[in-house]
């Protein structure tokens, strides 16, 4: 059995803990030069909504075992990047997160409602393997230890389009209605931080954030690369309906570059 709501239902329930004890530092800072440290109870709610994705789609023998899979998350998965030193303190602000996720996942039955969230699944060792291989073998892209921006000769033979994220940004839902987004899936590869999975299938784009991303259909016809340098890279299937969609920005564009 499958139980995608109560996963969607814990993830959003981590998605608004984590922006509620966001807001909630950020309020009691307010005036301070200082930027506002992200609380622990900030952090753990964001890993425990990033290892929910592991549950998507997989199969459980019952409700109850389900159940269980969600309680092994705990606190293995909420640890790491914490301090490994915490003080009473901090414990106890982990300890009420458990407590309250644990309180939300006892007032969920197999039927809940299943929130309406961005698809997103955590894939295998094994799959991600796969994806991986197929990136390097579609369109030559590797993961190193420095992501760059792409360049044609990083591509195989085809049309490429590359712009700023800056030019790209007032046309993103325009972006994701030719993607086919949330309907259709994707899979994205980012930058390994820690030591955390970095190959997911998703249902929505996220614009650099702090990790590099690459994403490509899941039939590998294109490709799409957010670097930290600024730049977006489109290849493939999508290059002639994005340039079709920066019609006036791309000309600007070029003119900037290029010179009349």
């Amino acid at each position: 059995m499958v139980f995608n709501n109560v996963t969607n239902s814990l993830r959003l329930w981590c998605e608004e803990t984590a922006a509620a004890a966001y807001q909630a530092s950020r309020r009691l800072t307010s005036g301070s030069s200082q930027a506002a440290p992200l609380p622990l109870s900030c952090r753990a709610a964001s890993a425990l909504g990033f290892w929910l994705g592991s549950l998507t789609d997989a199969e459980f023998e019952d409700f109850s075992a389900y159940r269980a899979a969600v309680r092994s998350l705990l606190p293995v998965r909420i640890t790491p990047p914490l301090p490994q030193e915490m003080n009473r303190a901090e414990q106890y602000r982990i300890q009420k997160v458990e407590s309250a996720f644990l309180d939300r996942l006892k007032s969920l039955c197999p039927d809940c409602a299943s929130p309406g969230i961005p698809y997103f699944r955590i894939l295998s060792e094994e799959e991600a393997s796969g994806v991986k291989a197929r990136f390097r073998e579609e369109w030559g892209f590797r993961e190193n230890s420095s992501w760059y921006p792409l360049s044609d000769e990083d591509l195989r033979d085809g049309e490429a389009l590359f712009v700023m994220d800056f030019v790209l940004a007032p046309y993103l839902p325009g972006l994701l209605n030719l993607l086919g987004l949330p309907d259709r899936h994707v899979y994205r590869l980012t930058e390994r931080w820690y030591d955390l999975p970095n190959c997911f299938e998703t249902a929505e784009l996220e614009p650099y954030d702090g990790n590099e991303s690459v994403y490509a259909a899941k039939d590998f016809s294109w490709l799409i690369y957010f670097s930290h340098e600024s730049t977006v890279t489109f290849a493939g299937a999508i290059v002639k309906p994005v340039k079709e969609l920066l019609r006036q920005e791309e000309a600007r564009w070029n003119r900037y570059l290029f010179g009349d």
